[in-house]
């Protein structure tokens, strides 16, 4: 081969070494750009997803801060609508309020209600949920009749065991208002008063009553009774000392049973001997619910 053509061989085999480093040069930086790109496009993504969590969460805040600041919202807003989107940060939230139960806010007054917030930030969208208990707007009422004493009669108080009941108006007989219970004449430290009750199986319930020995200190059971076909199950309210002067007994039961329900009752005893005593403005109504966000219950909400 002449010289020349072997000159010209080398310089192409060199040439085209050149240019395929060249080309390969120019693939590795539109690589490393893409994927500079794409990691940018990810970071703001990863970005937009966190401030639309966020800004769900915001949403939520602002619904508590409606419901525990405005004693008049069950009125005011409209149920299970979302509210137009308010702009925060680079994005939107907005909210809804639906009460699950009643399909509206106002045949419960005191029903949890479940919130819904949502976030809007770039190309992202979250939502959240979470049910809650708005403060209440009326207590529970008792389901104690003539626990006040103020009828002037036993009824529906009734004795067990041999004892009596016997209302009085003296000073210093009576918690309040005009007239109190004597519980005297005991056989033993069941004999007491009674008084029949309505209750549900696994509702929380709250007692309080006042009461005081009449000469000496006494340790007293305040209690609740059901009975199944299985027999009779007692749930402690209160269990302690009281002395002559007036002492408020209170305690909160949750009663469950086995079986049917035949009966259930509220009593008041004594534990070591049948002193006699005086009790009065007994209260026991369904325990009302802590308020504010219910434990468990947060969750992400389909896009």
């Amino acid at each position: 081969m002449p010289r020349a053509a072997f000159r010209f061989r080398r310089s192409g085999v060199a040439y085209v070494f050149f240019l395929g480093t060249a080309l390969l040069v120019v693939v590795i930086g539109i690589s490393a750009l893409t994927l500079g790109r794409v990691q940018l496009r990810s970071a703001e993504d990863l970005t937009d997803s966190a401030q639309a969590r966020l800004y769900a969460r915001a949403a939520i805040e602002q619904v508590l801060l409606t419901l525990f600041s405005n004693s008049t919202w069950r009125d005011s807003v409209p149920h299970d609508a979302w509210k137009m989107p308010a702009a925060i940060g680079d994005g939107t939230y907005a909210w809804r309020i639906v009460d699950e139960r009643n399909d509206n806010f106002t045949a419960n007054r005191n029903a949890p209600v479940r919130i819904y917030g949502t976030g809007t930030s770039g190309a992202a969208n979250w939502t959240y949920s979470v049910l809650v208990q708005p403060p209440l707007e009326s207590l529970p009422t008792s389901i104690i009749v003539n626990g006040d004493m103020e009828s002037g009669a036993a009824e529906p108080w009734w004795s067990y065991g041999d004892c009596v009941l016997e209302m009085t108006s003296n000073t210093d007989e009576y918690y309040s208002g005009t007239y109190g219970m004597m519980v005297k004449n005991r056989i033993d430290t069941w004999a007491g008063p009674r008084q029949t009750v309505t209750v549900q199986q696994g509702q929380s319930c709250a007692g309080q009553m006042w009461i005081r020995m009449k000469n000496e200190p006494e340790y007293v059971q305040f209690l609740l009774g059901i009975e199944t076909e299985f027999g009779w199950e007692w749930f402690t309210l209160a269990d302690t000392q009281v002395g002559t002067n007036w002492t408020q007994l209170t305690g909160t039961v949750t009663p469950t049973w086995s079986g049917t329900l035949i009966s259930a009752l509220l009593k008041v005893e004594t534990t070591i001997e049948k002193k006699d005593f005086f009790m009065d403005d007994v209260s026991f109504a369904p325990a009302p619910s802590a308020t504010g966000i219910i434990p468990g219950t947060w969750q992400r909400e389909a896009q």
